[in-house]
């Protein structure tokens, strides 16, 4: 039996303490929205006032990020159970002394308390903790060990001094603990210990270092990731496609080949994938794409063509879907273009009179042909529902960047469509094609919804003339490249674009030009002040946090400028916005002025100034058992067990939003096959929220297939935006709120697509 250290912990405790006030001083009642409201469930068993009191105290703390050392010294004389809520509470709470008491709790006698503290030592992320962690990694409880590799791993710790630390352990131990966090290490000692890992006989030891070499893989583990899409196990099938598309070459595509006919959807859509970006990388330098391609990979029976044309009829959405999006590497190509003109028609369409034959689209080369004429519009049914129309913008979308003739057309069409999102991929689409007309005209579209749309395509989609047709696809992570060394005149006709869409009167379009600018700082501070003023009046956390990286990025690149960047910055200290606060000490740090301190959490943004101990009591005993909620949907239902204990805060705002009809008619506005699903913004693109933010509550539950997470624009900034994921994403663990996990109906989560819609969330027994 290991021996007992708590009383070393008290000691450290009180050393910790010196000088330290209570936090629950000056609160006040939360708002109902995040609280949750009503009795406690009746059918829970009494907890001890003692508990109750103390449990709520550690959940206070969390909340605020303060370490309050009576509340600590009381935790560490407790239970397990409150032992490992406090570990878990520390892990959001900042300074020395958190972080020591957390290294105490690292040899506490009971296995729980021990892995909540290696767990929330990760998440710190500090490098002082590593020698503990060090230690930690020998611990007789295997999950100790295990997450002890994991954190650090997160402290970027060579990968060559951990493997050699566990050398001391029998080989069994050794492996069990390296490889499931394995993929935590880019370093190029991890290409022997996945390969022997690979060559074990237990089946999901095999899997993680599967996922360690697919994850972010390097040059030199290509031939791995070649063997594997072979592999028995179909989720490691589509690990090594994904991984394949990041390091293969052109000659790749007959490894993935085959793939396309996989019985599991995760690998075709991950060699879809895959083949369209290998495809796309052949062509830069090519004239053809068919020349790029290995002998029979296009052409032959069972090629890329005839596949790509099965899938683009596919009955699995996230296939179906993935098969338009790449069909896009392979244009020019007859076959290809007319199913996907035939995809990108509708009765949004009608107007572009169909059978008229259209001019050759702006840029083509001399010589084009006129389009053919457009295709005939399909049944009104085909595009009644927003994913339909999403799905047919797609099209559009895959015959733009593929230069397609019928492109021109059929965007022009788009753009008049009633339905906003097929407006808003017809803006993707003239981008894409140079239609600069069609572009200004939505980018003043009444729909905010089709201006972001528009700005996002011409900021990140206006490329220099050379640029490869695929590459540069409109998205908010697109086009970083190019800042202030490099400006041509199509960087500076973007940023006199950018620049303008600060004075829209909608937050998302503002928010997207400011997310363009903090990679281009091309606008002058006196005019990012004013666009941080009306940001801080914004709704939504996401619009000035994005003001303040524009603002920061702008020091940095103009000296002269920077004093004037760093005195907006500073102002932002008294903001009551903890997220805010905290993004502006980063930006300060940045620009070489010392870190401010940033002061407590002042009270929930969920709710009024601060919470007394009562409201934090109700919370605990509202939380003590999970909840079921069943989602409803055009598609169908299905449940998700609510983890009320591990996000407690998290869960009772969800559970309330749903109880207030917050989510009926919204819809899923996000979907990427074989990753998540996302839905629960009610402006419907991204920027959306309940007018309140909710702080993260990071805790152990992974993030496999069917687990639902809280979206972020950053740390602390949850609301009421939530995603599922469709299949495990282990490199989400311990960075977003994980607070539930479907129990029914995974069949229609993997129905979902784009555009479908919420009908209502209710609670069951």
């Amino acid at each position: 039996m290991r021996p007992k250290r708590r009383p070393l912990l008290v000691f450290l405790a009180l050393a910790a303490a010196a000088g330290l006030g209570s936090a629950a001083a000056g609160a006040a009642p939360a708002a109902a929205a995040a609280k949750g409201g009503g009795a406690p469930p009746p059918d829970l068993p009494e907890m001890r006032t003692p508990d109750l009191d103390l449990r709520a105290m550690l959940l206070l703390i969390a909340e605020r990020r303060v370490y309050e050392p009576v509340t600590v010294l009381q935790a560490l004389k407790g239970g397990t159970e409150v032992r490992a809520e406090l570990a878990s509470a520390l892990a959001r709470t900042p300074g020395a002394e958190a972080r020591s008491v957390l290294e105490g709790l690292l040899i506490d006698d009971q296995a729980e308390v021990r892995r909540a503290a290696a767990f929330s030592l990760g998440v710190r992320g500090e490098a002082a903790a590593a020698a503990a962690l060090r230690r930690a990694m020998h611990d007789p409880d295997r999950e100790t060990g295990a997450l002890a590799v994991e954190a650090l791993g997160r402290l970027a710790t060579p990968l060559v001094e951990v493997a050699g630390e566990l050398l001391s352990l029998p080989e069994e131990e050794r492996w069990a603990r390296l490889l499931p966090y394995l993929f935590r290490f880019r370093d190029e000692a991890r290409l022997p210990l996945a390969e022997h890992g690979l060559g074990l006989a237990d089946a999901e030891l095999h899997r993680w270092a599967a996922y360690a070499v697919a994850r972010d893989p390097l040059p030199g583990e290509a031939p791995l990731l070649r063997r594997l899409a072979g592999d028995p196990d179909s989720q490691v099938r589509a690990w090594a496609a994904r991984g394949l598309g990041r390091v293969g070459g052109v000659a790749d595509l007959a490894v993935l080949a085959p793939l396309l006919g996989d019985p599991a959807a995760g690998p075709v859509v991950e060699a879809l994938r895959a083949g369209a970006a290998l495809a796309a990388a052949g062509d830069r330098g090519r004239s053809a794409k068919p020349a790029a391609a290995p002998p029979g990979t296009l052409d032959a029976p069972g090629g890329w063509r005839r596949r790509l044309l099965a899938l683009l009829a596919d009955r699995r959405a996230g296939v179906r879907i993935t098969a338009i999006e790449a069909a896009a590497a392979w244009l020019p190509d007859p076959e290809l273009g007319a199913a996907l003109a035939a995809r990108a028609a509708g009765p949004a369409v009608a107007a572009a009179a169909p059978g008229q034959a259209r001019p050759a689209p702006p840029g083509a080369p001399a010589g084009t042909s006129p389009a053919p004429p457009a295709p005939a519009s399909p049944a009104p049914e085909a595009v009644a529902s927003p994913a339909a129309a999403v799905e047919q913008g797609m099209a559009l979308v895959s015959l733009a960047h593929g230069r397609d003739p019928r492109a021109s057309a059929l965007a022009a069409a788009a753009g008049r469509a009633a339905e906003p999102r097929l407006r808003a991929l017809a803006a993707e689409a003239a981008a894409l094609l140079g239609d600069g007309a069609l572009a200004r005209r939505l980018a003043a579209d009444p729909s905010a919804l089709v201006r972001e749309a528009a700005l996002t395509a011409r900021l990140w989609s206006a490329p220099p003339p050379a640029k490869a047709p695929g590459a540069g696809a409109a998205g908010k992570a697109g086009g970083a490249a190019g800042g202030p060394a490099r400006r041509g005149a199509g960087e500076s006709s973007a940023a006199r674009v950018a620049v303008a869409a600060l004075a829209d009167p909608d937050e998302g379009v503002r928010t997207t030009a400011c997310g363009w600018l903090a990679d281009h700082p091309a606008a002058r501070a006196a005019v990012l002040a004013g666009a941080l003023a009306a940001a801080l009046r914004d709704e939504s956390i996401e619009s000035p946090l994005g003001a303040i990286k524009a603002l920061a990025a702008r020091g940095a690149a103009e000296p002269s400028e920077r004093g004037a960047a760093v005195e907006l910055l500073e102002r932002l200290g008294a903001q009551p916005s903890y997220a805010l606060r905290r993004e502006a000490a980063a930006a300060l740090v940045r620009l070489g002025r010392p870190a401010p301190a940033l002061g407590p959490v002042r009270g929930l943004d969920a709710g009024g100034a601060g919470e007394d101990l009562a409201s934090y009591r109700e919370i605990v005993e509202r939380t003590r058992r999970a909840r079921t909620v069943e989602v409803r949907t055009n598609r169908g239902s299905f449940r998700v067990r609510l983890d009320c204990p591990r996000a407690p805060r998290t869960c009772l705002s969800f559970l309330a939003l749903a109880g207030q009809h917050f989510y009926d008619g919204l819809l899923f506005h996000r979907v990427v096959p074989d990753f998540v699903i996302q839905g629960g913004d009610p402006r419907g693109d991204g920027f959306g929220g309940p007018g309140y933010v909710l702080g993260d509550e990071l805790n152990r539950l992974r993030f496999r297939r069917g687990v639902v997470g809280m979206a972020l624009a950053g740390p602390d900034t949850g609301g009421s935006q939530f995603f599922i994921t469709l299949a495990p994403q282990p490199h989400l663990d311990g960075a977003y709120t994980a607070f539930g996990e479907v129990t029914a109906g995974a069949e229609v989560v993997d129905a979902i697509q784009a555009g479908d819609r919420i009908e209502a969330i209710v609670e069951v027994p």
